[in-house]
């Protein structure tokens, strides 16, 4: 029989560069607004999405409305008031585009696996110069996500490693045809690549604070380091090759070299000189992600050792078991017990000393003391009994976070005082125990000073390892798998006080949906 496995080598890739299109194609079977071209409306808000990164602009949920309006008006002759242009946006844009900001998710059957798969992607991200004053008034901010700018890239046939390659070749050819205007856009063009490539390193950097085993077991670190380094050099000497080509175009204008055409352009070649200078720095700052992106991985792989080894070892279980149970040469057993011998030995022994004449040694008699020694079945029970406690205080952790994780599935932001009084009037006895207990205090205080605030799957040999906010979130997860679509949130003081009744005053903290710290969150 025929054997067609290389067929299928790299078929999930291929499946999930078509599974980021999914999104787009099926809104041809949406009922609403099924009059109006969906899907070149979807493309047209993500062409307008990427402008605006190119630019520097935000995206706005009021800069989205203008647009639909606008183009609808002056491109398909159709006219819609102010609550139809909204009532599209919310459909378009917050319904099928990013799917109430939950993760689109593309099913297929792997025929290189022989399994069923599911892919998860996004298509849009908050913006990460989105704070959480914008949060408040309601100016949602909005980005591509990787997955997003790769689809519009692979629209026009720019794929992987080689975008910036590519567009720096076109940006070259259309320089030294003297086309400004294609070779300005070109370098637009460069820009995202660039800001793509650095999304791609924090993605990385993202998956080793989540779980370093699993990316150093993939190699994952390994092959981009290897690609990084020297698709970078390669890219920084065109790069200088490239504004060597624009210094000459406009010392060129200065001695009067440029043809008619070009001296009318060269207003466009002064922009493209500062607009290549910054791209440069930009470009440069990847070489810097990539020295942080190895600092990270050190730093998280010795992190997971010094954790997984400052645990309570049972010598006689873990080890002499094992030793028994198998052959074991002298050389090992010496490295295994030289850690239990003391410190300073004497170097010889001579066993003729016990014939020498013995003196005698005169102590003074001491008072006994009694003291009660532990058995081992004692020492059990109280381990036992502290992994209890352990077990009983962190599935308190785990309602809180639930408590906490449930209002913003369906609400962009929630406050505890509003959490509480919620509570107050649907269980009064849970009101109480969380109110008159410290416990619930210190976990709040513990989640605002967390570095990690986010409901993320992780594998569960790693979870025991981690510090126990983090650990608590994972284990939230696992409890409730619906916490897993709220992703990163945010926890900080909103400058309230609550008083409650039994007179205890604490500050107020508004949760918020999203990663609105700026960064991966280490």
């Amino acid at each position: 029989m025929d054997s067609y496995d290389n067929i299928f080598v790299g078929f999930r890739e291929r499946m999930k560069n078509l599974g980021v299109f999914s999104p787009i194609l099926y809104m041809k079977d949406k009922i609403r607004f099924r009059e109006l071209p969906l899907v070149s409306l979807a493309i047209a808000v993500m062409l307008y999405t990427l402008e605006n990164m190119l630019m520097n602009r935000p995206t706005t949920t009021d800069g989205i409305h203008r647009f639909l309006k606008t183009t609808l008006w002056e491109r398909c002759d159709i006219q819609l008031n102010n609550e139809e242009i909204e009532e599209l946006r919310d459909v378009l844009v917050d319904e099928f585009l990013r799917n109430f900001g939950r993760n689109h998710e593309f099913e297929y059957f792997d025929l290189e696996q022989k399994s069923k798969e599911i892919i998860s992607f996004r298509l849009f991200e908050y913006d990460e110069d989105m704070n959480l004053d914008m949060l408040q008034e309601r100016k949602i901010s909005l980005r591509l996500s990787t997955e997003g700018i790769e689809m519009l890239f692979k629209t026009k046939e720019m794929y992987g490693e080689l975008q910036i390659s590519i567009a720096q070749l076109y940006f070259k050819q259309q320089m030294q045809k003297g086309l400004f205007h294609e070779a300005l856009n070109a370098i637009n063009d460069i820009t995202i690549a660039i800001k793509k490539e650095r999304f791609a390193l924090r993605d990385l950097q993202g998956e080793i604070v989540k779980d370093a085993i699993s990316v150093s077991k993939k190699e994952l670190l390994k092959k981009q380091l290897e690609s990084v380094h020297d698709k970078l050099t390669r890219e920084r000497e065109v790069f200088n090759s490239l504004k060597n080509l624009v210094d000459e175009k406009i010392h060129s204008y200065h001695m009067g070299e440029l043809t008619a055409k070009e001296i009318k352009g060269i207003e466009l070649v002064m922009q493209i000189q500062r607009k290549l200078a910054s791209v440069i720095a930009v470009h440069e700052s990847l070489f810097t992600d990539k020295q942080k992106l190895q600092m990270v991985m050190t730093h998280s792989m010795e992190s997971l050792i010094l954790n997984a080894f400052s645990v309570k070892l049972n010598f006689e279980r873990e080890i002499l078991s094992e030793i028994s149970a198998r052959p074991i040469d002298l050389e090992t057993l010496k490295i295994i017990l030289n850690p239990l011998l003391p410190f300073r030995r004497k170097p010889i022994f001579n066993p003729l000393e016990v014939f020498q004449p013995q003196r005698r040694i005169i102590r003074k008699q001491e008072q006994d003391v009694e003291v009660h020694e532990v058995s081992e079945e004692e020492m059990l029970i109280i381990e036992k009994a502290e992994e209890m406690q352990r077990v009983q205080m962190e599935a308190k952790v785990v309602e809180y976070l639930r408590i906490l994780g449930e209002p913003i599935l369906t609400n962009s932001s929630v406050t505890i005082s509003d959490i509480l009084s919620n509570i107050k009037n649907e269980n009064f006895d849970l009101y109480q125990e969380l109110t008159n207990t410290m416990h619930f205090y210190s976990f709040l205080v513990d989640l605002h000073q967390s570095d990690y605030t986010s409901f993320q799957r992780i594998e569960h040999e790693v979870i025991p390892h981690l510090p126990v906010i983090p650990r608590c979130l994972a284990r939230a997860v696992e409890a409730y798998p619906e916490l897993e679509a709220i992703g990163y949130f945010s926890f900080e003081p909103n400058g309230s006080v609550i008083t409650l009744p039994n007179g205890f005053v604490l500050s107020d903290f508004a949760i918020r949906k999203g990663n609105l710290y700026g960064n991966t969150q280490g």
